[in-house]
This record gives structure tokens, sequence and C-alpha cells, in this order.
């Protein structure tokens, strides 16, 4: 049986660490894809990452966009899901 060296929370610690840089590479890479859309409302939105869940938030003008927006993350390579919080504000000709 092997014994480590380490004690059970430094263990855990570094994991921790891991799991944090995962979350930042993942995040970075969805905002990076959404800041390189030729759709400029998809450019303002920002992201959140836990795990391989990106979050993403922010206002857009159509269901079409916010359904571009989740489409653009998915792609992404390691992505899990998308938890798809942004909000629909038509603007509406008077």
């Amino acid at each position: 049986m092997l014994v480590s060296s380490k004690p059970q929370s430094e263990k855990n610690a570094h994991h921790r660490a891991d799991y944090r840089e995962g979350d930042d590479r993942l995040r970075s890479a969805a905002m990076k894809v959404l800041r390189s859309s030729s759709y400029s409302a998809l450019r303002r939105l920002k992201c959140e990452g836990t795990g391989a869940v990106i979050a993403v938030h922010g206002v857009l003008p159509s269901y079409y966009l916010k359904q571009m927006a989740q489409s653009a993350i998915q792609r992404l390579e390691g992505i899990r899901g998308v938890t798809n919080l942004v909000e629909v504000q038509a603007t509406h000709p008077v």
C-alpha cells in the first residue's frame, strides 16, 4: 500500500487550485469566442465558469443572439454545459 507524504489538506488545496485554473481557462476561452464574434452585441456579454459549465449573462436584443452566444460557447473543447442567463430586451419601434 502506498502512503502519501502530503497531508490530505495540502492535497485538497492543490486540487482546488487546479480546479480554479481550469475554471479560469474555460471562462477565458468563452470570453474570447464572444469577443471575436461578428455580432457586436455578443461582445458585451460576461461569463463565469464552475467546473466545465459556463454561465453567460448580459442583455441582448433578440432570442436569436441569445442562442448564438450559447452555441458559440458550447463548441469549445472542455465545455460540458452552458447556463444561459442572458436577458432578452427587444426594442420595439414606436
